[in-house]
């Protein structure tokens, strides 16, 4: 073979190698691709027809999350029992037992000792007493028992409700007979243990002559019933019950009854079969000269067998039958489920390589960028916090405000309408050694932006007069409670009287504090609303939670790891607090809330941070004012000590979210895509070991584009992002509504 041969031979080898690696690698790209993946089916607020269809498709892989995971049972579940119908019938009746034994000798030492008419009055007492304490004791059993709480973060199925309730309820009919026999079976063995003589002389006789009359004790014999059975020894002796003839040794056995040591031991071993039998009935009204009448019970085909003792009805708590009734429709309007999704495994197929394929072409994410700007106002500023933008000097620019805690000032930069700042003028507050959760407003009608916030460790809210140039002096003060610790604040117009009101959140009082403001920068008493004991509400905000056109207010309660909505009627009144649970396991609390509409269903929902948690959580709001279907986001590192700032900043008509982020120190912005669902995207980090907690949002270089201002805390840095729209769209919107930090 010569050479050339052998060089083409050659090519020809290495082109087959290429393309064989081509192909390899073309074949493991799309393996990898085509592997099966974890898909999820999200359905939306479902009705109970949608839920059963559902169900009946995907069983029990269908996930539910209630808007309410807890309620009472008495909402969807009803328990009547059925008692035993002497419980209900005149034998068990005071009227009928005292008329019945009227007749009788009252000193029934009188009768011979084996004569039943000792015992009648107490049996029917007892029978009496023993009903009563049955229907008292099952009803507080029900009650209890409707009255707590089926707690469920998840829809249970019709099937699994129904097991459910029924295991609980068949617990509760096992366990409500405990007490009740408990205290009768401590009562008699009291009697016995200690051989207490009844007044009936059935259990033990004195013996007569005393021997030695001079001694203090009087000498007693036990009483022998049936089968040599001694009263000393045991408590249950019986005999037939019978009565005496009188002037004759003859007796008449009564039916079912019995005669023993005590009235209540015999009536235990007794029957009711004399209460069915009329004749029996009517033996007892001639022994005792009653002339009523009094009908015998009916004997029913699924009531319990007339030779059942007493002592039997007693562990039944004299009940022959349970009516239950549950109700599931009522069960899922309770829960109210946000959503229901399904997690399936996605198989390959033809149809979906071919999206698969199509999804990788030409998709990418735009990425938000914002032109980072750091200043420092001051070589004197440091500790600086609470951000607020606005026009302070009456020149329709924007300008910011914040805090310096080094200065114990509030600092004012004048804006130039193009992302750049004057020199800051400083107003001193040198009585307040600290400044959280700044509000803005014009308090005293005077045209010029007053500011508001809340002094922690003074236990007050301060206002202070904006003078038009920037600078700013006290208004008013005024507190909101020795030891209340307000935490975060709100200005709204409460009672519609065109004055804007102030709320305030007191973390140690566990209450929402309001002060309606005069209009003339004063304010009233505060008034305030519980928010339940032990819950520490540490945020606020406002929204038209249930879409009454009035503002109602919403408080993030940290330890009682809930969301309380207040719903208002315009007029300064609001109803109880609402809750609806956020999650968290040990020691994970909510901190921080924003509201918004992130679905698109202009219902207003909110968005929350965890205590050192990386986790963002979304929960939609429904037309009564709960919050549920909660969504997670995870950010790169923890997120707690950092507010949430609610914004559209791509211009796409969606809300996102921007908020601070700790051990990797930057910024982050979670893109919304109207649905409820989110993009995590860092726009800033800082590299120097500076945290960001402090945020505020506005257009300041008027280019129709929202810009952020972040303060790190611990340091002099304040960050200008001006926000470059890369990946806004056209027509956008010159303003965006600011919600509260």
């Amino acid at each position: 073979m010569d050479r050339m041969t052998n060089q083409r031979l050659g090519q020809w080898a290495t082109r087959l190698y290429i393309i064989l690696f081509i192909v390899g690698l073309f074949i493991l790209t799309i393996y990898t691709f085509v592997q099966p993946q974890k898909q999820t089916k999200i359905f939306e607020k479902p009705s109970l027809n949608v839920y059963h269809h559902l169900n009946e498709k995907y069983g029990d892989q269908l996930k539910c999350s209630c808007s309410l995971i807890a309620s009472t049972y008495n909402q969807f579940v009803n328990i009547e029992p059925l008692f035993h119908e002497v419980c209900s019938s005149s034998f068990a009746s005071d009227e009928w037992r005292v008329n019945l034994t009227a007749g009788l000798i009252p000193d029934l030492s009188t009768y011979a000792q084996i004569d039943y008419r000792r015992f009648l009055s107490a049996h029917l007492q007892f029978l009496t007493g023993l009903c009563q304490l049955s229907n008292q004791s099952v009803t507080n059993t029900i009650e209890q028992f409707i009255s707590s709480l089926l707690v469920s973060d998840q829809l249970l199925s019709e099937i699994h409700f129904n097991e459910h309730i029924h295991l609980l309820i068949e617990q509760s009919k096992s366990n409500a007979p405990t007490i009740f026999i408990s205290l009768l079976s401590l009562i008699r063995n009291l009697n016995h243990g200690n051989a207490i003589v009844s007044t009936y002389g059935t259990n033990f006789m004195y013996t007569f002559p005393w021997y030695n009359e001079v001694g203090p004790y009087a000498v007693s014999q036990a009483m022998i019933y049936d089968n040599e059975c001694s009263c000393a020894l045991y408590s249950n002796c019986t005999t037939q019950a019978t009565f005496i003839k009188i002037n004759s040794s003859g007796s008449i056995p009564i039916k079912g009854l019995k005669m023993g040591c005590t009235p209540s031991e015999s009536f235990r071993m007794s029957t009711l079969e004399c209460f069915y039998d009329q004749s029996c009935i009517n033996l007892i009204h001639e022994y005792t000269n009653y002339t009523g009448h009094v009908t015998s019970l009916s004997l029913r085909t699924n009531q319990s067998s007339i030779n059942i003792t007493i002592a039997e009805l007693i562990t039944n708590q004299f009940i022959e039958q349970w009516s239950v009734s549950m109700n599931y429709s009522s069960y899922f309007e309770k829960c109210l489920p946000s959503l229901c999704s399904f997690t399936y495994i996605q198989q390959i197929n033809p149809l979906y390589i071919v999206t698969l394929i199509l999804s990788c072409q030409g998709v990418s994410t735009c990425q938000l960028e914002f032109q980072p700007i750091e200043i420092y106002p001051s070589d004197l500023d440091d500790f600086l916090k609470s951000p607020v933008i606005g026009d302070f000097n009456n020149d329709n620019r924007l300008d910011l405000a914040f805090f310096s805690a080094l200065t114990v000032s509030i600092n004012v930069l004048p804006g130039n309408d193009n992302g750049t700042f004057d020199a800051e003028i400083i107003s001193e507050m040198t009585d307040y050694a600290w400044v959280d959760s700044i509000i803005l407003d014009d308090f005293n009608h005077d045209k010029q932006l007053d500011l508001a916030f809340v002094d922690t460790d003074a236990n007050q809210i301060n206002v202070l007069q904006g003078n038009g140039d920037a600078t700013f002096e006290i208004l008013t003060t005024f507190s909101t409670g020795n030891g209340s610790s307000p935490r975060d604040i709100i200005v709204a117009d409460f009672n519609n009287d065109s004055y804007s009101d102030i709320a305030v959140v007191n973390y140690w009082k566990n209450n929402v504090g309001i002060f309606f403001g005069y209009g003339d920068g004063n304010f009233s008493a505060q008034i305030t609303f519980s928010t339940g004991r032990d819950s520490c509400p540490v945020s606020i905000t406002v929204a038209d939670c249930n879409k009454d056109n009035y503002l109602d207010i919403i408080v993030v309660n940290q330890i009682s790891k809930n969301i309380g909505v207040f719903l208002g009627d315009g007029n300064g009144n609001f109803e109880a607090q609402r809750t609806s649970f956020v999650g968290g396991g040990s020691n994970i609390y909510p901190v921080y809330i924003a509201v918004g509409d992130f679905n698109g269903d202009s219902l207003s929902d909110i968005v929350l941070s965890y205590e050192s948690q990386q986790v963002i959580a979304v929960m939609f709001g429904y037309p009564n004012g709960a919050f549920g279907g909660r969504m997670k986001f995870t950010m790169e590192s923890n997120v707690d000590s950092f507010p949430l700032i609610v914004s559209d900043f791509n211009g796409d008509g969606h809300l996102d979210i921007a908020v601070g982020q700790g051990d990797l120190y930057g910024l982050n912005v979670l893109v919304g895509n109207g649905n409820g669902n989110f993009e995590v995207q860092t726009i800033l980090s800082t590299q120097n070991y500076i945290f960001i907690p402090s945020l505020s949002v506005g257009d300041l270089n008027s280019d129709g584009y929202q810009d952020i201002i972040a303060i790190g805390d611990y340091s002099s840095s304040l960050y200008i992002l001006l926000n470059t729209c890369q990946c806004c769209i056209a027509n956008i919107p010159e303003t965006s509504t600011l919600v509260h930090q």
